[in-house]
Formats: C-alpha cells, structure tokens, sequence
C-alpha cells in the first residue's frame, strides 16, 4: 500500500515539476533586460523605465514582469499570433513601442487603445494584412509616428475609416519593404497632418496625385523601389512643395510626358533628391538627368494594319495592330455595326497594340481606328465575300500596285 502511495506521490511531484516549470518559463521569461534612462526613437527620445525583450520564437505572450510605468518596450523574435486589446491594457505610459519578427497574425481595431501615452509605432516582420491597418484609425489610437514594414502579405491600404474620424493624429507614416500595390484614395484624403509618407520598396504602379496634393503639411515623400513607369505632371505640385522626394529604382518609361520631370529635376536644386537613381528604363536605359529633351518624344499611331484570315467553312476573321507612343487605343468597327476596343498594354514600354482575331458575321468592309495621345489614324477595308472582291492585306496591295505599275510601264514603253 504505502509502495503504491509513494508512487502516486513521486507521479504527482514530477507533474507538479512540470507545472511549476511552464509556470516559471511563463512567468519567469529571462530574455527582458531593464534599465532606467534615455531610450530613443526616430522622432524624439524616452525617458523611464526602458525594456528591451529578446524571445526564442516561440514566446506566445507579453512577458508579465514589464513593469507598468515602462515608458520603453521593444519585443523581438515572439510569437505572438493575433493581438488584441487585453494584450496591452497595463502599459498606460509606453511611449515608444516596437514588435519586431514577432509573427503578428493581425490586430484588432482597439487593440491600442488603453495605450494613452503612444507616441511611436514600429511593426516589422509581420503576418498581418492591409486590412488589419485599421487600428490607425481608432478614436483612441494616439501615436503620430507609425512605421509597418517588411509585412509581405500587405498588398492594399484600404480600410474602412468611420465617418466621424480621420487620420490627423499622424505626422509620420512609413508602410516600407511591403508588397503593396494600391494605396485607396480614401485614405490618402484622411492625412491630414502629415508630414512624412514613404511606400518605399513595394510594387505600387499608381497613386492618386490629385489626392497627395491636398496634404498641405506633407514635407518628405519615399516612392523609391516601385513600379511607377510614368507621372503625370500634376503631381509637379506635390514635387516642388515637399522638401525630401525618392523616386530612384523605378522602371520610369521616357517619353514626352515626363518631360516636366526632367526640367523639376533640372531645377529643384534646393532640394534632397535622389538625382543619381532616377533613370529610364524604356524606350532607352539612361539617367533621367543624361537625358536630352529631344530623346523625350511621342508619336501618332502608325497606319493600322488589318489582317483578315479565311477559315473553313467560308468563315472569316480579322485583327488589326498598330504601334505608337505611346501605346494606341484600337477601335475595330464591323459593318454590321459591332465595334471592339482594345486599350493599349498597361506595361507601358509595349508600344503595340493588337486586338485578338474576331469572326466577321457579315461580309462588309472593316475599319480599324488607332488613337492616342498624340493623333488618330485609321484604315478601311472589304472583308473577303463582301462583294466587292476579297480583301487584301497592306502587303497584298503594295505587291498588287507593283504588278499594275509594272504592266502599265510595260504598254506605254513597249
């Protein structure tokens, strides 16, 4: 009996060992050095109890042995999956917080909310989406400096802003090293107040100029490492109103609408610039600033090229092509009345546009309109079994005039 007992009690003291020690491990985590002093961040520097916590990757929680009055936390290397408003109750007075690597799932809307002394936001190495950005816009959210960075799954910045809120509080908005391909309009117009956007190495393609010229305090903008290939000349207005501009590492394709960026780059010499990375990709590789202004040019649609194919069957089809710069827009026109519009490729360094083969169901003549920017030119020709004999090619013509001039030259001469 008293054998069966010992071994229940050595069975219960090894679990109880056991607890003890998760416990411990939880309670306990030894990878947080403290220290009081002065801690800075990127806009101003701390001072208070100042917190740096090194986890092994696997830490699922906040450490309970930060104290409440810290005024400085930073965790990396945690695994903190999705967080959440309770996860940060106790730090009232942080000022500066960062979660580094720390497998970020996503964040509630409130997650930040009971953190009243706020300041500066760094999140990096995240899991989280564009959507989880939401937390930017809670009442209570009160931090004016926020950098989101190296969060791949971060594709779009679009989140729903309640009506009655903006995004004023922000003075500093750094969304870096994401895969970040739209920026909403919406919430572009809710920056108010600040000063500093970078979008730096991500792949957006467009912005909504019209919107980033309304942002009267915006003073430094980072778009280099994009995949902007042109900019429209209104966002000259945001260009020569900040005072810090990147644009270099950007596929920019050269042609007469970015002669205006040629002459700010010429001209804004009282500004930090990135002139040594701003460089053409097409219709050449050069740096923007070796560029000539007669290098920079556009050109009207080549005559369209109609190209008609016979199927069985006495069936017919029929595309057209035509190249530019930029790009043509085609509108193939039936006689039946149909119409097909082709846009020009959105890679704007294709300079030809083509529409697929389209089956003609009437017998007519087909015209093919090319337009862009620059001028409008078009071709008419008979589908074959119009009626009016089959329908040649512009190769078929040339060697048809060739053979009638030929024939002619023969009777006058010979």
């Amino acid at each position: 009996m008293s054998s069966k007992l010992s071994s229940k009690c050595a069975k219960v003291t090894a679990i109880g060992v056991v607890l003890l020690s998760l416990v411990s491990h939880v309670l306990c985590f030894d990878g947080c050095r403290f220290s009081y002093g002065r801690r800075g961040c990127e806009d101003r520097i701390h001072e208070g109890v100042v917190v740096t916590c090194n986890g092994d990757g696997e830490e699922s929680s906040i450490p309970t042995t930060i104290p409440s009055d810290t005024v400085y936390i930073s965790l990396v290397n945690f695994d903190l999956g999705y967080l959440q408003r309770a996860n940060f109750t106790r730090f009232p007075l942080v000022e500066c917080f960062n979660i580094l690597n720390s497998k970020i799932a996503g964040i509630d809307y409130d997650t930040f909310a009971d953190m009243s002394s706020l300041h500066e936001l760094n999140m990096r190495g995240s899991r989280m989406t564009g959507e989880h950005l939401r937390f930017l816009a809670h009442p209570d959210f009160t931090a004016t400096v926020v950098t989101v960075s190296n969060s791949l799954n971060i594709a779009e910045v679009d989140f729903e802003i309640p009506e009655t809120l903006t995004l004023e509080n922000l003075v500093s908005l750094k969304l870096e090293d994401n895969n970040i391909r739209r920026v909403s309009s919406e919430i572009l117009k809710e920056l108010e107040e600040v000063r500093t956007i970078s979008l730096s190495r991500n792949n957006i393609e467009s912005l909504d100029w019209r919107m980033l010229r309304r942002l009267i305090s915006l003073n430094e903008l980072y778009l280099d490492d994009n995949q902007l290939q042109t900019i429209p000349e209104e966002a000259s207005t945001v260009f020569y109103a900040v005072n810090e501009l990147r644009l270099g590492n950007n596929p920019l394709h050269c042609n007469c609408k970015l002669l205006w960026l040629k002459d700010f780059y010429t001209m804004a010499t009282d500004k930090e610039l990135d002139f040594q990375n701003v460089a053409c990709v097409s219709p050449f590789k050069k740096g923007l600033m070796d560029v000539t202004t007669e290098e920079l040019q556009c050109s009207d649609p080549t005559v369209p090229a109609l190209n008609f194919i016979e199927l069985p069957e006495g069936r017919v089809a029929v595309n057209c092509s035509s190249r530019s710069d930029p790009a043509p827009t085609l509108t193939l026109t039936f006689g039946d009345g149909r119409q097909l519009i082709s846009p020009p490729p959105a890679d704007l360094s294709q300079l030809y546009t083509s529409t697929p083969y389209i089956l003609i169901e009437e017998p007519g003549r087909v015209t093919c309109k090319a337009t862009n920017s620059e001028g409008v030119s078009q071709v008419t020709l008979a589908s074959p079994g119009s009626g009016n004999g089959a329908a040649l090619t512009v190769a078929q013509r040339s060697l048809w005039c060739m053979i009638a001039s030929l024939v002619i030259y023969s009777i006058i001469y010979y």
